[in-house]
């Protein structure tokens, strides 16, 4: 039996543990729907199954459903767009400054969905997405989706990997734009491998809405109390020396492109920011097999 490599396996995930199908697993299509579903739904699902425990800023969510029985049916894949991290990285990947983009922050599908389900549930969450999102024109609202791809083991404290690797294999299925590589930074890990958003951390030193659910999610993994008048700078740096957080540096996820306008938009969009970068490999998954 030919041993296949994480390169050509599409990563799924049940309760925050990563595992395998083969890409070119087919499903049954009849048994498969897509539909929009609420906030509170998508909340649910992304933080019971995805390896990060947290949930994005959310545009809109999408749900993969797989007929079980007659009349029946289970939620087994969500698609979450959300706001930008950064408001100007399309344009730092080549879009025009007035290019409107969202990203997909957050694509879970349980275990046991075949691996080309991710085509199949990509494709129309983003066509969902242009019919529900739209300018006064009727025009789609997006002219283009970011999305990441982390290529960095991570691990549990005790060692229990959580999370393998992948570089976007489904990206490259779904001929999307490989515009290159973030920028490389240190990150903070808690103890069940989870990364201290550097967003959060950022409301929280400049008070901005949010800091309270920042600074719970600090205390709630091991993070000391906050001293009485000590400076939000001086605390998030002390919070982190004193409490049981780990540094990882990494080299920068995997960036890729979904254009989603109107014909001529994806034209432009394509010409623009297509600059013919080789792509990732398995060789660039520290992990591969």
């Amino acid at each position: 039996m030919t041993q296949l490599s994480l390169f050509d396996l599409s990563m799924r995930w049940n309760s925050r543990r990563a595992s395998y199908r083969p890409s070119q697993e087919p499903i049954d299509p009849s048994k498969f729907s897509v539909a929009p579903i609420g906030d509170a739904a998508a909340r649910d699902f992304v933080i019971r199954h995805h390896y990060s425990g947290s949930y994005p800023a959310a545009i809109a969510a999408y749900g993969l459903f797989e007929r079980t029985a007659a009349f029946q049916q289970e939620l087994v894949g969500v698609a979450v767009f959300s706001v930008p991290m950064q408001p100007r990285a399309a344009a730092a990947y080549g879009a025009t400054p007035a290019a409107k983009f969202c990203e997909l922050g957050r694509f879970v599908l349980k275990d046991h969905v075949g691996g080309n389900g991710e085509t199949f549930f990509l494709s129309r969450a983003l066509r969902l997405l242009a019919q529900d999102k739209q300018r006064a024109d009727r025009r789609p609202l997006y002219d283009l989706c970011l999305s990441y791809s982390d290529p960095m083991p991570r691990t549990t404290s005790a060692g229990t990997l959580i999370h393998a690797g992948h570089i976007g294999q489904i990206y490259v299925a779904f001929s999307s734009i490989y515009v290159g590589r973030g920028t490389p930074r240190t990150h903070w890990l808690t103890r069940d491998g989870s990364i201290v958003s550097p967003r959060a951390l950022s409301k929280l030193r400049n008070g901005e809405r949010g800091a309270a659910y920042a600074y719970e999610f600090l205390r709630s993994h091991g993070a000391p109390a906050r001293a009485l008048g000590e400076p939000e700078a001086d605390y998030i740096r002390r919070a982190l020396q004193e409490g049981p957080f780990r540094r990882m540096r990494h080299n920068g996820n995997h960036a890729y492109v979904f254009p989603c306008g109107t014909h001529s938009t994806r034209q432009e969009i394509r010409r623009r920011m297509d600059k013919g970068l080789p792509r990732p490999t398995k060789t660039d998954l520290p992990m591969a097999a």
